[in-house]
């Protein structure tokens, strides 16, 4: 499923079909899976994730506030080094990626905690 979702741009229809199913019903199914998603898949979920948020649907809003709830019980450490240019500079800033690794450990070099702070 995250291959297929991979084919879709931001450009693409979120709700409606485009291969065989929509990036609506793939996106949420996989939310559902996220407890058997390997961390590597999960990396990819959120880079897809991000693509879309930054459209101004509020049906895509609410889709995407929901998604995060489910699977940020699967952040770790090891997700959060890999997408920290992710949750601090491509994810839309109405959903406050960051908030979702509070309790997450993981290291930001100086230059790039200067980056992130510049971009607000």
């Amino acid at each position: 499923m995250i291959d297929v979702v991979k084919l879709y741009s931001e450009k693409d229809s979120y709700d409606r079909k485009k291969y065989f199913v929509s990036v609506k019903n793939i996106l949420n199914v996989l939310s559902r899976l996220v407890v058997f998603i390997e961390d590597v898949n999960i990396i990819t979920y959120l880079e897809i994730l991000s693509r879309f948020s930054k459209k101004e649907d509020s049906f895509i809003v609410g889709d995407i506030k929901k998604i995060l709830q489910i699977i940020s019980t699967r952040f770790n450490g090891n997700i959060a080094n890999a997408c920290q240019n992710i949750i601090f500079s491509e994810f839309d800033v109405r959903y406050h990626l960051a908030s979702y690794f509070d309790d997450v450990s993981f290291e930001i070099s100086e230059e790039d905690m200067e980056v992130y702070c510049e971009r607000k």
